[in-house]
């Protein structure tokens, strides 16, 4: 086997083994959250390892891994959870074009800027980065993750505004607490612009700081990204 097919197969090892863990993580800080009564949508913890996921193996992985958590999360009935929450239909299916969105505009904004932004040598070699080089990276990174998040927010709504009606209206069917599925404009905003405030700023502090300490120490480079250009 050639060297670069033995890279590519590393490559390919390496992002699949941490989708599996980001994807393992997601579900079980979803199911602790619930465990402990706090508040998921203020918090968001599906969405951090997923947005992550990202900016360490790429879109196609990030993206595929974002679809598949919100139907594990909903069939697998851990820490007191009940099975079928969330709902499969209509909310884990809205949920997982939204952190699909999420895991594939992260992985491509962040490779379109680090592609700009840096030369080939200084994309492979984080170590040597100095100052300056650490806080366009950080800049990088939370570009990449408002831009994502954005996306995926518009996505959800999309989603939401089309499968909620559906499930009430052609399917019959009724949310936890008895009552039809209903989207509304504002109750979405809401949730995306104050309710969730809390997990959004722990994403954007979190996330470039992993992801810069990931760079610096060489675990991760820009093999892991390129190889979904």
């Amino acid at each position: 086997m050639s060297s670069k097919a033995i890279s590519v197969t590393r490559s390919h090892s390496f992002r699949l083994t941490v989708s599996v863990f980001c994807v393992a993580v997601s579900v079980a800080l979803s199911a602790i959250f619930h465990a402990a009564g706090a508040n998921g949508v203020m918090f968001l913890p599906m969405h951090l390892p997923i947005l992550l996921l990202g900016f360490l193996a790429g879109a196609k992985y990030a993206a595929g891994a974002g679809f598949v958590t919100p139907f594990l999360v909903s069939f697998i009935p851990i820490a007191g959870r009940p099975f079928g929450m969330p709902p499969i239909f209509p909310i884990a299916t809205a949920m997982s074009l939204e952190l699909a969105t999420f895991g594939a505009v992260a992985g491509l904004l962040y490779w379109v800027l680090l592609g700009r932004k840096a030369t080939e040598e200084d994309r492979l070699d984080g170590q040597r980065a100095g100052a300056k080089d650490i806080v366009m990276e950080v800049l990088l990174v939370v570009a990449s993750l408002v831009g994502a998040m954005i996306a995926g927010r518009l996505v959800y709504g999309l989603a939401a505004s089309i499968l909620y009606p559906m499930a009430s209206e052609v399917f019959g069917l009724t949310n936890p607490m008895g009552f039809p599925f209903r989207f509304g404009v504002t109750d979405w905003l809401r949730t995306v612009f104050v309710t969730g405030l809390p997990g959004i700023a722990i994403q954007l502090i979190s996330i470039p700081t992993i992801v810069v300490i990931l760079r610096r120490a060489r675990i991760i480079g820009s093999g892991q990204i390129q190889g979904d250009k």
